[in-house]
């Protein structure tokens, strides 16, 4: 019963609606054409209205499909790196480990550490090089430093395992850093020294001391130009000054960098 009542209110609201038109059309024609004209043309320019706003609501579908294809690269992108990091992590860790052991069967001389101790320097300057530019020469010249006073003898094996250690030490602790950090970046062929705000070891922004700012992307500092994106750069700057670690930040997509 209740349905065959839904269906004979849905009926009789059609009736009523039907009944409505009727009379206004009716009505339009009692006032004379103009006022139907002026009816259609009303008409005409809602449908228009509403063959726009599909129009519009298609556009936006698509761009939000493109921006989930996106994500999804960034996504996978990121999984990569992180993968290849701790396989290099994972490499690192049991070189070091056979170094020790090494340092205990040969607590004298540890002559034998030597060629372990440049190959594991040798593996970490590849690595700094390979990963996001930052401070890259200052890192591999002090690891540099530690393979040549290993080979003159100006340092035993032992304490250039503790410096070489401590280098990796450093390296694992940048990839979870996020700061301010002053550094020289190549922009436009030329050497400037700028204040940078790290990610991780995934992203890395500039702002130059007149306030240009722009970020690390495929292995190459640019400079932004579009106004909106500048004051989300100095956004990010601001917070980090403040110490604001978390938060939603909107910033352009620089995750393909090219970093191994």
């Amino acid at each position: 019963m209740q349905g065959e009542a839904n269906i004979m209110q849905t009926k009789f609201k059609k009736i009523v609606l039907s009944t409505t038109c009727l009379l206004a059309l009716n009505t339009s024609t009692l006032n004379g054409d103009e006022s139907f004209d002026n009816m259609v043309k009303s008409l005409m320019e809602l449908r228009s209205e509403v063959g726009m706003l599909h129009t519009q609501i298609s556009e936006n579908n698509d761009a939000y499909k493109s921006n989930i294809k996106s994500l999804e690269l960034q996504k996978n992108d990121l999984e990569a790196q992180i993968g290849r990091k701790s396989t290099f992590l994972k490499e690192v860790t049991q070189d070091i480990e056979k170094i020790r052991e090494a340092t205990k069967e040969n607590s004298n001389s540890g002559d034998d550490l030597k060629p372990l101790l440049a190959e594991s320097i040798e593996k970490l300057i590849t690595h700094i090089k390979s990963s996001l530019p930052f401070k890259t020469d200052e890192r591999v010249a002090e690891l540099q430093k530690i393979k040549d006073q290993l080979e003159t003898g100006k340092v035993t094996p032992q304490r250039a395992l503790a410096r070489v250690w401590s280098n990796y030490e450093d390296a694992f602790r940048l990839t979870k850093e996020n700061g301010i950090f002053k550094d020289v970046i190549e922009l436009n062929n030329e050497s400037i020294l700028v204040e940078v705000a790290k990610v991780g070891m995934m992203m890395l922004y500039f702002k130059t001391p007149d306030d240009r700012v722009g970020y690390l992307k495929d292995s190459k500092f640019t400079e932004v130009s579009d106004e909106n994106t500048k004051k989300d750069i100095l956004n990010l700057f601001d917070a980090m000054k403040k110490q604001i670690r978390t938060g939603y930040f909107t910033l352009p997509n620089t995750l393909a960098m090219g970093a191994k």
